[in-house]
């Protein structure tokens, strides 16, 4: 089935009058729709990846909500940041990023 599934909660997921997810760039939808694909893959579990952007959006400031524009940019910045967290991890094994 090449359907998407139901996602569970996004927390921040900016959403459109018929709560659909909107993106204001092309990288912000393909960064969304990666990350399905890496999770129906099986590459991470959706309580890592609620973990994995939650510390990310910790990290958003004050100044990354001065417009609806810049909040947008920020969190799927954050949102990116989360996904290479993981494929980080799982790339170089649970001893993460090897140089």
């Amino acid at each position: 089935d090449d359907m998407i599934p139901e996602t569970p909660a996004c927390p921040g997921l900016p959403r459109g009058s018929d709560d659909e997810p909107v993106f204001r760039a092309p990288w912000q939808a393909q960064a969304f729709a990666m990350t399905l694909q890496l999770h129906q893959r099986g590459l991470f579990s959706w309580p890592e990846w609620a973990a994995a952007l939650s510390r990310e959006l910790e990290q958003l400031t004050p100044e990354d909500s001065r417009t609806p524009e810049a909040a947008a940019d920020a969190y799927y910045a954050r949102w990116l940041g989360a996904l290479e967290q993981l494929t980080g991890y799982f790339q170089h094994g649970q001893g993460g990023r090897q140089d």
